[in-house]
């Protein structure tokens, strides 16, 4: 997606934009659109580990939704192999790779 498209998601549809270049735009110098800089900053300040995790967590999960509605797995199960793949998948990583909290 382009910055231009990113901008078009955030001013149209709502949407907190992708980039932090895209906020420096006027539009969200206005009073109603500020909160996004201050939502932006806060991101920053608290949710960057949650946001770059050693291992990303949304393909996993998609897999084990995917295997819930269209094979018709059990949900107990799906998810145990999704936790089994996190698991594999993060000791995977050199220890000195991870983030230090």
């Amino acid at each position: 997606m382009t910055k231009d498209a990113d901008l078009d998601f955030a001013k149209i549809g709502g949407q907190q934009p992708k980039r932090q270049s895209t906020s420096t735009d006027p539009f969200f110098d206005a009073p109603q659109n500020a909160w996004v800089k201050l939502f932006a900053q806060a991101q920053k300040d608290w949710a960057v580990p949650d946001l770059s995790p050693p291992v990303r967590t949304d393909d996993i999960l998609l897999e084990a939704y995917d295997s819930i509605v269209t094979q018709g797995r059990a949900v107990k199960d799906a998810m145990q192999d999704a936790r089994d793949k996190y698991t594999k998948l993060l000791q995977a990583i050199p220890k000195d790779k991870l983030p230090q909290v």
